[in-house]
């Protein structure tokens, strides 16, 4: 079973555990880590938007915010997202909270005593490694997915088997400073076959001037957004 399909079903049968006698819709936020059009989320978000409001069993009052700044903000940051929400949320109660990748998840568990205190959390695509389970109450549920840091070297070896150079063209932000150092650890097994390049303190012109620069047999991988939630954009040589 795919984890977009246990969203769903935990979506909708949180949903069908509340009290069916209101006639109001069922409120429902989905927050998104880093706006609604990035690849691959807004695939998953629009499939479980369709299929929520087509196979609940209540009507959907369905809200939509996003922590674009996620990709280079730190929670501390997040003031106007905070604000926006606190105005959206004052006269509403919802019914349900839906997170798209690790930095909604962790933004809905730090603030939620100051807008939804008792709401089901469902955090969905979202690592295990950024779950943290002391922060986790009764009413959240975590779909979460697992990156086998080694299989991306593994697979580059396979399809390029005369690769001797890997690039790890990743950026700087606070999310991807964590996923370099997991994958400065997967690395190491690697090392008596592979020489490894780290190019997450460099600019983005300055990665180009690198890369241009790269000795035969290399390899890079590119990280299109964060790989806490499976984004990959591409590897070349």
């Amino acid at each position: 079973m795919s984890w977009f399909v246990r969203i769903l079903l935990a979506g909708i049968v949180s949903l069908a555990a509340l009290e069916t006698a209101s006639a109001e819709p069922r409120r429902v936020l989905l927050l998104h880590s880093f706006g609604p059009q990035f690849v691959p989320w807004t695939y998953f978000s629009g499939q479980f938007r369709e299929a929520l409001i087509r196979q609940s069993p209540n009507a959907i009052d369905l809200y939509e915010a996003s922590l674009e700044s996620a990709r280079f903000a730190q929670l501390e940051e997040q003031g106007p997202v905070i604000e926006y929400l606190r105005s959206l949320l004052a006269e509403r109660k919802l019914d349900l909270i839906v997170t798209m990748g690790a930095p909604a998840a962790r933004f809905v568990q730090r603030y939620r005593p100051q807008f939804f205190p008792s709401t089901p959390l469902i955090m969905g695509a979202v690592e295990q490694r950024s779950i943290s389970g002391a922060a986790l109450t009764a009413n959240d549920t975590a779909v979460s997915v697992a990156v086998e840091l080694p299989k991306f070297i593994e697979h580059i070896l396979r399809v390029l088997p005369d690769t001797t150079h890997i690039a790890w063209a990743i950026g700087a932000s606070p999310s991807e400073r964590f996923w370099v150092e997991e994958l400065r650890r997967a690395s190491q097994p690697f090392t008596n076959r592979v020489t490894f390049e780290w190019f997450d303190e460099l600019s983005f012109e300055d990665m180009l001037r690198r890369i241009a620069k790269l000795p035969p047999h290399s390899a890079v991988f590119r990280s299109g957004s964060t790989i806490s939630d499976g984004a990959i954009s591409g590897i070349s040589t």
